[in-house]
């Protein structure tokens, strides 16, 4: 999937609170893409109110797996640092934890002939840059490790087969 990203167009959409919208052949509806290039880091999309230093709130989005049919859920909490002062531009610093998890309903994968079944575990950490008075992010870098445990039907009828995996996806944005 990312060799070919390298070679098609695909186009960004960022809302003033930071919600991404990816546009092109790996785009609809978002999934993994649009998390891949989301400038807030693991922060999500910004809360509407006005926010302060100390000010806290939670976020949460979802990545779906491509060739599946299920969604891993990512929740962020989200904490405003402190303020600084760059140039002549006021910085958010915002540091955030996230987890991520899989529920029931969320790790069935309803349309393959695999029945395929999966969890998902982990978490990372991230720090973003808000550009307050332009109103976007100046940086976000984050972590963020899964651990996937998966389960199939065996299609010549034995024992169910079970995968491992770990996704982990370290990303650094800057902005000018």
């Amino acid at each position: 999937m990312l060799q070919q990203l390298a070679t098609q167009v695909v186009t960004l959409k960022v809302s003033p609170l930071g919600k991404v919208d990816v546009e092109g052949n790996f785009g609809q509806g978002g999934g993994i893409v649009s998390q891949l290039f989301n400038m807030n880091g693991l922060v999500g999309t910004l809360p509407k109110e006005k926010v302060g230093a100390g000010d806290k709130w939670n976020a949460t989005d979802a990545m779906t797996i491509p060739g599946a049919q299920f969604k891993i859920s990512l929740k962020s909490e989200n904490t405003v640092e402190k303020f600084e002062k760059e140039k002549d531009e006021q910085i958010a610093v915002i540091k955030t934890k996230a987890s991520v998890g899989s529920s029931s309903d969320e790790s069935s994968d309803q349309g393959s002939m695999f029945n395929l079944k999966a969890t998902m575990t982990g978490g990372g950490e991230g720090t973003t840059r808000f550009r307050v008075t332009a109103g976007r992010a100046k940086s976000a870098e984050s972590d963020l490790k899964v651990k996937i445990t998966a389960k199939m039907d065996d299609p010549q009828g034995g024992d169910p087969l079970e995968f491992k995996a770990a996704l982990e996806r370290t990303q650094k944005i800057e902005m000018n």
